[in-house]
């Protein structure tokens, strides 16, 4: 075939060169058109029969499967009818109603009608048409039958045999009864004991009905299903009993049709085989493929005569095109200097192939240099593209066309921000002035100036600007190169003020610097090493060491020098020099000077003068001798000192302490080198508010204040500036005494003298309102005898009597506390001592709301004490505990309790008297407890106490040979207990 086609071909293209292509298109078109449609005609008629069977047996087959489908659910539905009417509570109420007897003589019941137990047709409307249906008794008998059929069952049927009962119980058994094929279903309705109460039993004649009602009347092209009888091979059951009745042998219809589509099947234990088949008659068959194999024979002959007819518009739509393309290709060959050809009337095709085999030849030619030309840009575009100078070109107007990465990157200006702007979008007015005057003047320029990146962040840039001109020397675009000289500009700077630097350090050390070659050379040198040769440092450069030194020096050089070089290493050493005369002794530091590569190409000379540190270093051990022997009883005096010693810096933080101060923290002195002074001693976050030392450190003044540490304890401290060569305070010295013991004998005294002074002066009020107080009780006594004791009067006399007494009580308690008593102890109720300032202070504690209750055994045991020391803790205690309630609870509440509790005890065998004073108030915090007996801690708020108080009280009760104990919990509670030693 394919040589066929390229033959045809050939022989169109090789019939005259002259002839136009048109011509030659259509009859090959023709030919072709031919020879395809009689090869086609050949082979497809034979493949589409071919095709034709097997899409047919195809289908048969998946038909058959379908018939199959449909009969097996038919058949599965003449089961489920029976399960669905015996579930039926019609059916179930009915068999209750029935009392059908033993007696073997009884008439069945035939029934031509739906039957009473039939349940609602409905139920049964999707399923198949029911021809006879038995109803038996418990023990097999039929009572009644159903028929909507109008043959009648074989006799057998009407007393089914108990075998044929069970072949067909709760299944679909097949079977032959007097010769005709039946399908039989039997369901049973049990009692609760599992007996069978009734059977029903649904019988379906296998005939053309039964096959027609489950298939159809037809298949495809006319096809006809049977059910054949595996026995005889004889039709059972037709779809089209005219042509293929019932007993037709299958044997006798291979002439007239073809048979396809065979499926046995049987069911449970069924006795008869059955086989569906599909009959096509044979003429139907040869007509259909006949007329198939017309039709495609026509529809291939109009394809041809189309493909003809679009091949020849194809054709003629190519030659023009073809005869337009010689045109333009002509055109563009005469452009090109290439030769023609005229067509004339020769082959367009041909004509074409000549003139594109010119143009091709001329074309490589012009393509290989054009490559070369194009390989030559590429490598310029990657150099622009990659090149770590900035680039951009413009039009004769200044206009952006292109910039390069590097661009972007050290302008931070993006491509597509800038390509279409004017160049002054991206650069400065100067910048911008520089390059307009480039283009006016159509000429080169170069220099450096200063530009500024999208972010407004200034750089040194290197700058050339430069035309881009035609071939007619025109300028059509400028080029504007910029590189980033920042770093250099910076590097260049660094390294002239590093020159500089390295240049004053050389000339202003009063040390001898040098640096000579390897032979000995002097290359540099400063002016103390030219004033030690005697000379200027411009003489010596160039002069070799051999012609400057001494014999003796130069040798000691020359041995260190070869040193250096052999070792590679800096070497020290003293070198002994005579200088006018004078033995002189240098220290000499000598190092290798290396070039870029790590070589060593010379020797750098550091000398210095220490004859006189040479001389002062005997004096210096015999002065550092007697510093330490100094330093030491220095220290051992300032450790000896009672009072903390501390040295402060002006952000008070610890240079040195003495071994009190520590000790006082139980640190080490150089663990608190560094710490800050307010955070170790007053456990503060910021500076004491009253700070001796920075008054101090401000007015170059000795200055002098007492603090409480955080562990309640009083400290003088007074801070002594210490200054420098300058006059200015760097530290200050600072100097703690603790006087909590000598303030507390002061307070005591003052507060003795204190209380000396109100006794006094309450003795004398109340020796003044002692006498009035008498005469008022004993007027009041005569008035109450004069007067009738039902009278008003006569009880407002009592109530006088009584007030009056009261005041006298408050009086003689009064004068018993103020009395003098020269500090001596005796024994002492301590029944009355209570009551005595308890009667001070009740009218103030009723009228404060206070609910005091008193637990106190009238025969409580009297003890050694200052009566007057002993009722100053009373009232120390009561005050405190009123306070305390009055905080709490500021007016009257049932829980503002005041109870004072007394009793005898034993401590460590000794008998005791305990006072507990309890009250409700706002109690202590926990870890303030252990403060409570500080001097002047306190934690009434400032004005509202002294701190004294239980101090005071404490060192009482000590002296007393006693306990005064504190029990508190912070807002509940706060419990005081005295103990005194019992009077023996």
């Amino acid at each position: 075939m394919k040589t066929l086609l390229k033959l045809t071909l050939n022989i169109c293209f090789l019939i005259n060169k002259k002839t136009t292509l048109l011509k030659k298109m259509l009859l090959m078109n023709i030919v072709v058109g031919a020879v395809l449609l009689s090869i086609l005609d050949y082979y497809q008629t034979g493949n589409l029969e071919k095709l034709f069977n097997q899409k047919l047996q195809e289908k048969l087959i998946k038909q058959a499967e379908e018939h199959r489908t449909h009969l097996d659910r038919y058949i599965r539905y003449n089961h489920q009818a029976a399960k669905i009417i015996l579930s039926q509570k019609v059916f179930i109420d009915y068999i209750d109603k029935q009392s059908w007897s033993n007696n073997d003589s009884f008439q069945i019941k035939e029934l031509n009608e739906i039957p009473p137990w039939f349940p609602d047709p409905s139920l049964l409307r999707s399923f198949m048409h029911v021809r006879y249906i038995l109803l038996l008794d418990r023990r097999g008998k039929v009572r009644e039958m159903y028929r909507d059929w109008p043959a009648s069952l074989p006799d057998s049927l009407y007393n089914p045999s108990s075998l044929l009962r069970q072949l067909s119980h709760e299944q679909s058994f097949m079977t032959k009864v007097d010769g005709s094929p039946f399908l039989l279903t039997a369901e049973s309705l049990y009692d609760s004991h599992m007996n069978i109460r009734a059977t029903l039993m649904i019988i379906s004649p296998i005939d053309d009905y039964f096959l027609q009602s489950s298939q159809g009347d037809e298949g495809i092209f006319g096809n006809i299903i049977t059910l054949i009888s595996g026995e005889d091979n004889k039709i059972v059951a037709s779809s089209n009993t005219d042509l293929l009745p019932v007993g037709t042998n299958v044997d006798s219809t291979k002439d007239s049709y073809l048979i396809m589509g065979k499926s046995f099947f049987d069911y449970g234990a069924s006795d008869l085989l059955l086989q569906l088949t599909s009959f096509i008659s044979k003429e139907e068959y040869r007509k259909l493929n006949k007329e198939i194999l017309n039709r495609e024979r026509i529809q291939r002959g109009i394809t041809a005569i189309v493909l003809i007819v679009f091949f020849g518009f194809f054709t003629l739509c190519i030659t023009i095109s073809l005869r337009e393309l010689n045109r333009e290709v002509k055109k563009v060959s005469h452009h090109l200097g290439i030769r023609t050809i005229e067509m004339e009337n020769k082959n367009e095709l041909y004509s074409l192939k000549e003139q594109y085999n010119n143009m091709s030849d001329e074309i490589i030619k012009q393509r290989n240099a054009l490559e070369k030309e194009t390989e030559k840009l590429r490598k310029l575009y990657h150099a622009v593209e990659q090149s770590p100078i900035s680039i951009i070109i413009t039009d004769s107007e200044g206009t952006i066309e292109y910039v390069n990465p590097m661009f972007t990157r050290l302008t931070g200006f993006e491509t597509n921000e800038i390509t279409g702007r004017e160049l002054d979008a991206v650069k400065s007015e100067k910048s911008y002035k520089t390059f307009k005057d480039s283009i006016a003047s159509d000429r080169e320029w170069r220099g450096e100036m200063r530009s500024e990146k999208k972010n407004g962040d200034l750089y040194q840039a290197f700058i050339f600007i430069s035309p881009i001109k035609d071939s007619n020397n025109v300028s059509t675009h400028f080029l504007l190169i910029e590189e980033d000289i920042t770093e250099r500009k910076l590097i260049e700077e660094e390294m002239i003020r590093n020159y500089n630097l390295l240049h004053s350090v050389i000339e202003g050390t009063t040390d001898a610097i040098t640096l000579k070659d390897k032979g000995g050379f002097y290359l540099l040198m400063n002016h103390v090493a030219a004033d030690m040769l005697g000379k200027s440092a411009d003489e010596i450069v160039g002069k070799n060491e051999v012609d400057l030194l001494p014999p003796d020096t130069l040798d000691q050089v020359r041995t260190i020098d070869e040193r250096v070089i052999a070792e590679k290493e800096t070497i020290t050493k003293e070198i002994i020099h005579t200088l006018k005369g004078n033995e002189l002794t240098f220290l000499s530091k000598r190092s290798p000077f290396k070039d870029s590569d790590g070589n060593i190409t010379g020797i750098i000379g550091i000398s210095r003068d220490i004859t006189e540190w040479k001389k002062s270093e005997i004096a210096l051990k015999e002065s550092e001798k007697k510093y330490r022997l100094l330093s030491q009883k220095f220290y051992t005096l300032l450790d000896a000192i009672p009072d903390k010693l501390v040295l402060l810096t002006p952000d008070l933080r610890i240079q040195w302490a003495n071994k009190v101060a520590a000790q006082s923290l139980n640190l080490s002195e150089d663990g608190l080198i560094g710490k800050l002074c307010f955070e170790l001693w007053y456990e503060r976050t910021s500076p004491c508010e009253v700070c001796q030392t920075l008054r101090s450190f401000e007015s170059h003044r000795v200055e002098n204040d007492q603090h409480i540490d955080s562990g309640g304890r009083i400290w003088d401290v007074r801070a002594f500036p210490i200054y420098d060569e300058n006059g200015e305070v760097r530290t200050v010295m600072e100097v703690a005494s603790d006087v909590t013991e000598k303030i507390a004998l002061q307070a005591g005294a003052m507060n003795a003298g204190h209380l000396a002074s109100i006794g006094e002066l309450s003795a004398g009020v109340a020796h003044e309102i002692n006498n009035p107080v008498n005469s008022i009780i004993n007027y009041a006594q005569l008035i109450k005898d004069d007067i009738e004791e039902v009278s008003n009067v006569h009880d407002y006399a009592d109530r006088i009597l009584d007030e009056g007494e009261r005041i006298a009580n408050i009086v003689r308690s009064l004068l018993s506390f103020a009395r003098e008593r020269g500090g001596e102890k005796s024994s002492v109720n301590i029944n009355e001592a209570l009551i005595g300032v308890i009667s001070m202070a009740e009218a103030k504690m009723l009228k404060e709301g206070i609910l005091l209750e008193l637990n106190l055994p009238s025969d409580l045991t009297e003890v050694i004490a200052d009566q007057q020391q002993l009722q100053q803790v009373f009232i120390n205690v009561i005050n405190n505990a009123r306070y305390a309630l009055n905080e709490k609870y500021p007016g009257k509440n049932r829980d503002k309790k005041f109870i004072i509790s007394g009793e005898e005890i034993i401590l460590d065998g000794a008998p005791f008297v305990r006072l507990t004073f309890h009250d409700t108030g706002t109690g202590i915090a926990e870890n303030v407890k252990e403060k409570v007996f500080n001097p002047f801690f306190s934690t009434k708020p400032f004005g509202k106490g002294t701190g004294l108080g239980l101090s005071i009280s404490h060192g009482i009760i000590k002296d007393h040979k006693g306990n005064l104990i504190v029990d508190s919990k912070k807002g509940e509670y706060t419990a005081i207990t005295i103990e005194i030693p019992k009077n023996q």
